[in-house]
């Protein structure tokens, strides 16, 4: 920092002129700059490094001190705090959302504004953006003010004359590493600056000219203490670093580094690196506390350090307190030894004592050997400093906006809605901090796209987006970008809400997009409501609800479509009412002639297939006539074989008598002349079994006959019944492929 000799000088200084123009000159206008703004902030850095302590429960000291005591923190409720919040105001990467400003038909624009998006996500994408804006978001609730810088990387070629990739990077800024000029608001800021620590070897690669005069003048943290251990060596310069600042001057559109260590130049003169349209690399801060009479940031944790101290010491009084309550005394010592044991036992288990009779005859008994410490009193301080430290928990809460629906601690015995307007309000507190997070992580998107669309070369946008870019697109992009583009990020996309939320919000806007159609509905079908009015209320009715990008972006093409149908020219004026009405009439009486004409057809078609199914029925009823006579001769010609076979058979029956009877003859006549042991003689048993075997055969035959006597008539019985079923049974019509009819058929009958 500059010295105070540098300061003194400062008042004498009305212009940028009367510091002079060498560079020693320029060297001492910044650094005496720096010590201005530095003093404006002393006390706030003070603080806010206290804050910090706190918060880790770093330097029990220093920590001590700040709550009011003598020991380290016993409740952190700025922890708590923070830690409540943060996920509250930021838990999602935010989605980028960039659309021409004005809804054009522009194929270029629209191409321009997809590769734009598509080349932010992907940076966003290269690198851990969340935790960057998270160090941020804890630096505005811890010290105050959280601040983050966007870097272009551009990668050269060994020659240093091409560029081979080009990169974009979110860079979160130490609190205590970035000062401004003296301004109120943020429009005002003259000029900011980011305070950097090199090595020698960083310093050769920022200023090679004079980077072995810059003195190294700051120590690592621990590298002091080394020194005094080794008996007051200077550290090495491996530990030493130089303390550089990095000055953004919006006035002059420069870039300016200066060192404390070197007076003699800036180390670097660069004239707009980046030519921003803002000019800066970086956002208007987050602010815990913002006012509109000083820049100087407030930590949150100032506006209940007091509570917090009396949270402290009520937590130690408890701890102090509980210490107290102990179950201890004193006893007779008549007891001996059997007391000591009694402490010792589990439940349920007793222990023999030989000296209980004489202390029980002792007046009062065992009760009056025994004094145990009284504990009442102190158990119900204990309640009270309970009770106190809850109370004053709430009215943290209630400072710090953090309320109960937030921390989830809802009470089971509360109604739903009652919970649900909790969580609503309860919301509502954190909602402009959500705002306010959201607005920084848009103005960091702008900056990047800014750069992009002025420093990236055609070929690296058209390889990370896989959108062709020609010289039209390139034109687009580096002169008419900020005012043709708004670049922004998806609604709540830092914020996710529950999905339950999100469904009841789409259920409600599709109820009330049902009720919305159903009533102008039939306005507009009569004509009295043009369509850009009905868009235009839907589109208002669906801005209260949170729909994505998707559905909006729906939305304004059907208000587009509806305003340039309101734009066409209008269609010649309609026929009169009377007219109407005999343009109806007209219409109605010809309906009424084409549908007679088509009843007639179908009533002609109809007769003409009913003569159809006549003939081809009657037709068919010949056929089956026919077919019944040929079954009458097949059956005749049945009974007449049956009638022969039965007539041959009848005269076989008659032979085989015939014969059955001279045989009978013939036995008695050998009996009656042969002897009785010689009645058979050879002649008549050959005889007797050509006889046997013919019956057998005639047998055979007979069995034969009858079966195929049987089996036809089976067949003219079949024959005849199926005649009959045709005659007399239920028929269809059968068409051909061209629904022509060619006869007629028996329907069978399950």
């Amino acid at each position: 920092m500059a010295g105070s000799d540098d300061a003194g000088t400062s008042g004498e200084l009305e212009t940028r002129e009367d510091a002079g123009q060498q560079p020693q000159d320029t060297v001492k206008l910044w650094l005496q700059a720096i010590e201005l703004a530095s003093s404006e902030e002393r006390d706030w850095r003070k603080s806010a490094a206290e804050t910090y302590e706190v918060f880790r429960m770093d330097n029990a000291g220093r920590v001590s001190d700040a709550l009011g005591g003598n020991a380290g923190v016993s409740f952190n409720i700025l922890f708590s705090n923070v830690e409540t919040i943060l996920p509250a105001v930021y838990n999602s990467t935010p989605e980028p959302d960039i659309r021409r400003r004005f809804g054009d038909a522009d194929e270029i624009g629209r191409s321009v504004a997809q590769a734009l998006e598509r080349v932010l996500s992907a940076q966003i994408d290269q690198y851990d953006f969340s935790r960057e804006m998270k160090l941020a978001i804890k630096d505005m609730l811890l010290p105050g003010r959280g601040v983050v810088r966007v870097r272009y990387d551009p990668q050269l070629s060994d020659d240093g004359m091409q560029v081979v990739s080009e990169a974009i990077r979110c860079e979160h800024v130490q609190w205590d590493d970035w000062l401004h000029g003296a301004a109120k608001t943020w429009g005002d800021v003259p000029w900011v600056g980011f305070r950097h620590r090199l090595t020698r070897e960083q310093l050769r690669a920022l200023a090679p000219e004079v980077a072995e005069r810059v003195a190294l003048d700051t120590i690592v943290p621990g590298a002091k203490e080394m020194s005094e251990r080794d008996g007051g060596k200077q550290p090495s310069e491996l530990f030493k670093r130089a303390e550089v600042w990095e000055i953004w001057d919006k006035e002059r559109k420069q870039v300016v580094f200066v060192s404390q260590g070197f007076k003699e130049a800036p180390l670097l003169q660069v004239d707009d690196p980046l030519q921003l349209e803002e000019f800066w690399p970086c956002p208007r801060p987050l602010y815990a506390i913002e006012t509109s009479n000083t820049l100087v940031p407030v930590e949150e944790y100032r506006a209940y350090r007091d509570q917090a101290k009396e949270l402290e010491r009520v937590t130690r009084r408890i701890n102090a307190l509980v210490k107290v309550l102990k179950w201890r005394g004193v006893y007779d010592a008549t007891l001996g030894s059997a007391f000591s044991r009694m402490s010792e036992l589990e439940d349920g288990e007793l222990a023999p004592s030989d000296n209980a009779l004489v202390a029980s005859q002792i007046q009062g008994g065992l009760e009056a050997a025994i004094f145990l410490m009284p504990i009442d009193k102190a158990a119900a301080v204990l309640t009270q400093l309970y009770a106190q430290r809850e109370q004053i928990k709430q009215t943290i809460y209630e400072i710090t906006g953090i309320a109960d629906i937030l921390r989830g601690a809802t009470v089971a015995s509360e109604t739903a809605t009652a919970q649900q307007i909790k969580a609503q309000w309860g919301s509502l507190r954190v909602q402009s901090r959500q705002a306010e997070v959201a607005r920084f992580a848009r103005d960091l998107l702008r900056i990047m796209a800014e750069i992009v669309a002025t420093k990236f070369s055609p070929e690296a946008i058209t390889a990370m987006s896989a959108v062709p870019l020609g010289p039209e697109h390139m034109q687009v992009l580096q002169n008419d970008f900020l005012r043709s583009y708004r670049v922004d990020i998806e609604t709540d996309s830092t914020i996710r809400a529950d999905l339950t939320r999100s469904q009841e919000q789409m259920s409600q806007f599709v109820t009330g997009l049902g009720a919305f159609i159903t009533a102008v509905g039939p306005a507009v079908q009569a004509g009295a409501m043009p369509m850009d009015v009905v868009s235009d209320l839907l589109t208002g009715f669906a801005r209260q609800f949170k729909l994505g990008k998707q559905a909006e972006d729906a939305l304004d093409r059907l208000s587009a479509q509806a305003q340039a149908q309101a734009q066409a020219p209008q269609q010649p004026p309609g026929p009169s009412p009377e007219e109407l009405a005999m343009q109806q009439e007209q219409a109605a009486a010809a309906q009424a002639e084409e549908q007679k004409a088509a009843v007639e057809a179908q009533k002609a078609a109809a007769q003409e297939e009913t003569r159809r199914q006549e003939a081809g029925a009657k037709q068919q009823l010949e056929q089956d006539k026919l077919k019944l006579e040929q079954d009458k001769v097949v059956v005749m010609d049945a009974l007449e074989r049956y009638k022969f076979d039965a007539k041959l058979q009848a005269d076989r029956r008659a032979r085989v008598s015939d014969r059955k009877a001279k045989m009978a003859t013939e036995r008695e006549r050998m009996a009656a002349s042969a002897k009785p042991s010689t009645m058979v003689n050879l002649d008549a048993k050959g005889e007797l079994a050509t006889f046997v075997q013919s019956m057998q055969e005639m047998r055979e035959q007979d069995r034969q006959e009858m079966q195929q006597v049987i089996g036809l008539l089976a067949q003219s019985v079949a024959a005849m019944a199926q005649a009959a079923d045709r005659m007399g049974g239920p028929k269809r019509v059968v068409k051909d492929a061209k629904g022509e009819v060619i006869g007629v058929e028996p329907v069978r009958m399950n």
